[in-house]
């Protein structure tokens, strides 16, 4: 997804109207972009919690000069450790702004 938010970034910063037809070259980039689409969508179940004895969330973030993201995961371990289960809850990924962003928020 992060391809082809910056493609349409590309075009943009082009100034491409949206009915004007792309060059060669960006027409052969798109064409490569929607070949790499994934046919098969993982559906996530919505239910998450369940008794346990123990629940913790698991953030992870990432960030570059072009893009950034976060995912959280809830994971729940069973009465004794006897067992664990995690479970993706939420995930997001942005584009950079056209204009820049600052590095204090990167980090």
């Amino acid at each position: 997804m992060i391809k082809l938010k910056l493609f349409i970034q590309h075009l943009w910063k082009e100034n491409i109207p949206w009915d004007q037809s792309l060059n060669k070259q960006d027409e052969q980039q798109w064409i490569n972009l929607i070949k790499e689409w994934p046919t098969n969508i993982t559906e996530l179940p919505r239910f998450i919690m369940e008794t346990s004895q123990l629940t913790e969330f698991h953030i992870f973030t990432d960030a570059s000069k072009v893009a950034y993201s976060a995912a959280i995961y809830i994971l729940n371990h069973g009465y004794q450790n006897t067992y664990s289960n995690s479970f993706l809850i939420y995930a997001k990924c942005r584009i950079a702004p056209i204009k820049g962003i600052a590095h204090t928020f990167l980090n």
